[in-house]
C-alpha cells in the first residue's frame, strides 16, 4: 500500500501559480475600470460642451443685439414672444463653468442663473464674421477636464443671428423685406 503525499515543492509551485494568476487578473480588472472611467470622463466633457453650445446657439440666433465683454462673456438682447429679454453669459470663478443669467427685471421670479459645464474649465470665444450687409459669428467652445485640464474638447460653429437688424433686412435670396 503506497501513500502519496503532497510535497512542499508542489505546494510552493501551486501557491506561485495562484499568485501569478491573481496578479494578472487584478491588473486586467483595474485597467478595464480605468478605461471605463476615462471613457465616461470623455463623454461627460463632450456632453457638457454640446449642451452649452446648443444653448448659446439658441440664444444667438434669436439675439437682436450681441456684445462681447472683455472678460469672455456675452451680453445679448434675445427676442421672445413678449419683446426682448436681456441674457448675460459669464465665465464662472477661475473659468470653471459658464453661467447664463437673466436679470430680475426680465425673469418672473427674480434673477435666473444657470451654470453650464459646472465641473469643467470653459473658454467661449465669439468672433464676429461680417459679410456686408449681413453679420454672423464664429463660436468656439473649449471644455477641459478639471483640475488637470489634460483632456480638452473643442466645438466650433458658425451662427447666423436671424434677428439682428442688419440680417432681418434681407432674406436668404438677398431681397429686401417689407
Amino acid at each position: 500500500m503506497s501513500r502519496r503525499a503532497v510535497t512542499l515543492i508542489e505546494v510552493m509551485v501551486a501557491v506561485l501559480v495562484g499568485g501569478i494568476l491573481s496578479v494578472a487578473l487584478t491588473r486586467l480588472l483595474t485597467s478595464t475600470i480605468r478605461v471605463s472611467q476615462k471613457g465616461s470622463s470623455h463623454l461627460t466633457n463632450v456632453q457638457a460642451a454640446a449642451i452649452l453650445v446648443a444653448r448659446l446657439e439658441m440664444d444667438l440666433v434669436q439675439a437682436e443685439s450681441v456684445t462681447i465683454t472683455p472678460d469672455g462673456g456675452l451680453d445679448l438682447a434675445v427676442r421672445t414672444g413678449a419683446g426682448t429679454m436681456p441674457v448675460r453669459y459669464r465665465p464662472g470663478e477661475d473659468q470653471i463653468g459658464y453661467i447664463r443669467r437673466i436679470p430680475a427685471a426680465a425673469a418672473a421670479g427674480g434673477e435666473e442663473a444657470h451654470p453650464y459645464a459646472r465641473d469643467q474649465k470653459v473658454e467661449v470665444t465669439l468672433t464676429p464674421a461680417a459679410t456686408p450687409p449681413r453679420r454672423g459669428f464664429f463660436l468656439e467652445v473649449r471644455v477641459r477636464s478639471h483640475p488637470s485640464g489634460a483632456e480638452e474638447h473643442v466645438i466650433r460653429r458658425f451662427i447666423y443671428p436671424t434677428m439682428l437688424p442688419e440680417n432681418r433686412e434681407q432674406d436668404s435670396l438677398g431681397w429686401k423685406r417689407d
